[in-house]
């Protein structure tokens, strides 16, 4: 199975947002699967690694954000703070790659007529 996003120039209407924190060893091939998104975004909590200097690297917008031990946590803070103007958000982990054929059925179900609301997208183990 390819971990490679499909080859196209029209990037999908899609907000990427990943909550880190010292994330360098896994950010490059989670970064390196997620050209077809019109944006992503790193929430860091202030990572003390090479994080915000690879997620830069890939022209990854970087936000950082402090944790105050109470609700919103990361991923929530982002969606209530953050101009979000695609219609369709996409919570990833930074351990996680999107795979091509994944890309693809995103692309086939936002380009329907009459696309759900919202997905639920299983994950695959790999070791």
């Amino acid at each position: 199975m390819s971990t490679n996003p499909p080859v196209t120039s029209r990037k999908l209407p899609i907000t990427v947002l990943i909550a880190v924190k010292n994330e360098a060893l896994n950010l490059p091939k989670c970064l390196g699967a997620l050209t077809p998104a019109e944006r992503v975004v790193l929430v860091d909590s202030g990572s003390t690694d090479d994080t915000s200097r690879i997620a830069e690297g890939h022209g990854v917008e970087v936000i950082q954000f402090k944790y105050s031990f109470a609700y919103p946590k990361k991923r929530q803070w982002a969606l209530d703070n953050l101009v979000i103007t695609t219609p369709w958000v996409f919570l990833l982990d930074a351990d996680e790659v999107m795979t091509h054929e994944l890309w693809h059925e995103i692309s086939v179900v936002i380009g329907s007529s009459n696309p759900k609301p919202a997905y639920l997208v299983e994950k695959a183990f790999h070791f």
